[in-house]
């Protein structure tokens, strides 16, 4: 009984690989062959885009935080050279003997000198304006808002 079952049992075997040599069999493999490697390939080239869209955006990001740094660096040292500046002026106007001033007050922003606070008459007025200006140079504009003690 033993030697018939395995007998059936080969005999199937031989006929599932006889189907399998077969011209029909050897295609229906090849095509889900060639299907198997271009899914393998779009796969594959799906993750190469995205592999690649990520390297983009990371330059991307690494590029802006770049400029960002730049900016904030340019944006630094703008604010110290108006401070040094205001501090130049204030402090010839403060030492000027022949400038009397009271509430003195110097403002550099964005390219320009604001003087504010108030003296005695206009020429002192206009002995601060050409002080500020002679510090300041010729790029950049001083606004003189002083007021004349008195004047409103």
């Amino acid at each position: 009984m033993k030697k018939e079952i395995l007998a059936g049992a080969l005999a199937t075997l031989l006929a599932v690989g006889m189907v399998g040599c077969t011209p029909e069999g050897r295609d229906k493999f090849d095509a889900a062959g060639e299907k198997s490697a271009e899914a393998t390939k779009a796969t594959g080239d799906a993750i190469s885009t995205d592999a690649s869209k990520s390297g983009e955006a990371v330059a991307n990001g690494a590029k802006a935080a770049g400029q960002a740094v730049a900016n904030t660096a340019e944006n630094t040292k703008k604010a110290a050279d108006n401070a040094a500046l205001t501090l130049k002026i204030k402090q010839a106007l403060l030492t000027a003997t022949d400038l009397k001033t009271r509430d003195l007050n110097v403002d550099t922003m964005d390219g320009k000198v604001a003087l504010r606070g108030s003296v005695t008459n206009q020429d002192q007025k206009d002995r601060a304006q050409k002080i500020a200006e002679g510090i300041a140079g010729k790029d950049m504009p001083v606004t003189n808002q002083l007021t004349i003690d008195g004047q409103k």
